[in-house]
């Protein structure tokens, strides 16, 4: 059965996920993470929680579709609605997803792609903390240590000199298991993270074609408001990051231009990382005192686009996006003049008819 199958056939049942011994300690990670950070005004504690076995609460409506998922649907248990705002908001999900089946089961559908990785450490991703060297002075320590007991194996006599030394040996293999297990979980995060924001991208989408239907809005109009979200959140809390591909790509091209170059000037001088993907050359003309500029470079095969997804320094300068044209199979002509058109914009800064 397929994933989209199981899904529907899945939707306003009980859910029978498998839960291991230490699970909770995973799925409740963002929920501590805000506790310790204090940001939230009210939260449900550890007795009243435990008490009411909200526990077995949480694993009956837990459909375990993916990490974010488990985790963020703990917390809003753990954070009730105080407010009418946060009521409303709340409940428009769940009437979201009662009300269009078809884009609650796509959103369903890419969220259960990302799957369950309990041991990304999402949390340290988005807010990376500063790390001692203590683990580092542990290493060091054992290496001189190994030293010492080589040395006093060498020079000793009798079986007990090398007692020190088997020891060492034994002390290196846990720390090289425990050095693993952090490395694997290192690598998880990061295929996790990487993950979730592709899955974002494609909720955005979702998002964006209900806001056009529900209220008639343009996309251009459903961009400027998320922009102007991410400029006022730079007001409030620092530092962000804020990852934007192709952006105000719903308008004209000299307004895009115009208006995209001032926006992403702004995020630069707020203080944002940002990190913007973008086709226009103009923009990376009006920006190269704002942004460090990179690209990627594609080769033009004799049947096929090739690319090594290498990243470079500066400004890309191919236009293998008319070549792709001819490969695709347009009629020769048509690949010419738009070489021409393009060469000659480049070099008059006006379109040829």
């Amino acid at each position: 059965m397929s994933l989209k199958k199981r899904l529907r056939a899945a939707f306003g049942k009980v859910p029978d996920p498998m839960y291991f011994d230490g699970d909770m300690k995973y799925i409740r990670a963002y929920y501590d993470y805000r506790r310790d950070n204090e940001l939230d005004e009210f939260l449900i504690d550890e007795i009243t929680w435990y008490d009411l076995d909200l526990d077995r609460v949480f694993k009956r409506i837990n459909p375990k579709r993916c990490t974010s998922g488990e985790q963020y649907l703990y917390y809003m248990l753990r954070s009730p609605a105080v407010d009418a705002k946060c009521y409303a908001e709340r409940k428009q999900l769940i009437d979201y997803a009662q009300a269009d089946p078809e884009r609650r089961l796509k959103a369903e559908t890419n969220l259960a792609r990302l799957g369950c990785s309990r041991r990304a450490d999402l949390c340290r991703a988005f807010s990376p903390a500063r790390h001692g060297i203590g683990l580092l002075l542990v290493f060091l320590l054992f290496v001189l240590a190994l030293i010492g007991t080589g040395i006093f194996a060498a020079i000793g006599s009798g079986v007990e000199r090398f007692y020190p030394l088997f020891g060492s040996l034994l002390l290196n293999c846990y720390i090289h298991e425990f050095g693993k297990r952090r490395s694997q979980r290192d690598y998880d995060t990061v295929n996790y993270v990487v993950n979730m924001i592709f899955a974002v991208r494609r909720l955005r989408k979702l998002r964006d074609s209900a806001l056009d239907e529900q209220t008639g809005e343009s996309y251009y109009i459903v961009e400027t408001k998320s922009l102007k979200r991410i400029l006022n959140a730079a007001e409030e809390a620092s530092p962000l990051l804020c990852v934007v591909d192709e952006v105000l790509r719903g308008t004209n091209t000299v307004e895009r231009i115009a208006a995209s170059s001032e926006v992403l000037r702004a995020m630069a001088d707020d203080g944002l990382l940002c990190l913007a993907a973008t086709h226009d050359i103009e923009l990376c003309e009006l920006l190269q005192e704002s942004f460090d500029l990179y690209h990627f470079e594609e080769e033009l095969g004799e049947n096929e686009m090739l690319f090594d997804y290498v990243i470079r320094r500066g400004k890309a300068n191919s236009r293998n996006a008319i070549n792709l044209l001819q490969l695709i199979g347009f009629n020769r002509q048509i690949v010419d003049r738009a070489h021409q058109k393009a060469n000659r914009y480049l070099e008059t800064g006006e379109w040829m008819a």
